[in-house]
């Protein structure tokens, strides 16, 4: 785990335990979250009120990693935080 100027933490070389799409994250979101060494991670999809920006593609690369059960490196926000800022798979 690198840590980048005390905002983002690098995680690397893990695989996605479990993975979960949620139709409603709090009252104006929804999302996806992943699950890497025992920790959710989750990142917005859409907010309702968005007429655009839709980020489908973030969810799909988590989905087929986990379904491949291929390693990744994954982006965060400060730990405590528990948001899922990008994501690669190898």
């Amino acid at each position: 785990m690198n840590k980048l100027e005390n905002k983002y933490i690098m995680i690397e070389d893990k695989h996605i335990e479990e993975y979960a799409i949620a139709t409603i994250i709090s009252e104006k979101h929804y999302g996806f979250k992943i699950k890497v060494d025992k920790k959710w991670f989750k990142a917005i999809l859409k907010e309702v009120e968005e007429t655009q920006g839709y980020r489908d593609q973030f969810s799909s690369t988590a989905r087929i990693a986990k379904i491949l059960n291929l390693p990744v490196n994954i982006c965060v926000g400060r730990e405590e935080d528990g948001y899922l800022l990008g994501i690669e798979p190898f």
